[in-house]
């Protein structure tokens, strides 16, 4: 016997919203960047050579594109649904090289993917660039340690452990990226005063 072709419309639909199913929803990621910086000009005469920023090392937490929260203890998470739009060492070098050239005492600033032979460089590692929940309230906290190194004879200069802690207006997403932009802006500029110190002091017997 024929089963009519209007009866088995239901029974399709059904097997159709099945299979749809079986796929799962696609989530929409939210993508930040790090706040722009507010240049800093300094009045301070230039001084008379160049500098390398290398990109910091950070272990594989650190080292990828996740915003990272402690909301409790020692557990790290990353907040659902963003991201930023590089990994994370790359934006902190980037915003160090901003901060430097925007200070304008060192004329030459070129990162670790140039060619250009440099007086100096600078390398680091990443211990820190998360969201810490400190009594209840977001905190953003960046630890960077710093060795300022001669290039000629890879002589350490100076070595220097940078933190910065910035406490985010309130939970938000949003909130937490302007902590991070406001904790990288003030990190990068403790560094750069630390640079032009140590080789100030030390140009004269390594030059």
């Amino acid at each position: 016997m024929s089963i009519s072709f209007h009866r088995l419309i239901p029974l399709i639909i059904t097997l159709l919203l099945s299979a749809c199913s079986l796929f799962p929803e696609t989530r929409q990621v939210n993508v930040y960047m790090l706040p722009e910086s507010i240049p800093v000009q300094t009045q301070s005469s230039s001084v008379d050579w160049s500098l390398r920023i290398n990109t910091p090392y950070a272990n594989q937490t650190l080292d990828s594109t996740r915003i990272a929260v402690i909301p409790d203890g020692n557990q790290i998470n990353s907040y659902k649904s963003a991201r930023w739009n590089d990994r994370v060492p790359v934006l902190l070098r980037e915003r160090l090289i901003d901060t430097f050239r925007s200070d304008g005492r060192i004329k030459t600033i070129t990162n670790d993917s140039g060619l250009i032979n440099t007086d100096a460089e600078l390398i680091s590692e990443l211990r820190a660039f998360q969201s810490e929940y400190i009594h209840g309230k977001p905190e953003v906290r960046v630890q960077l340690d710093t060795h300022l190194v001669q290039r000629n004879n890879q002589q350490v200069l100076a070595s220097y452990r940078f933190e910065v802690r910035q406490a985010s207006k309130d939970a938000s997403v949003a909130s937490v990226v302007q902590a991070f932009g406001q904790a990288t802006d003030q990190l990068s500029r403790e560094v750069v005063a630390w640079a032009i110190n140590v080789r100030k002091y030390n140009g004269d017997k390594h030059d």
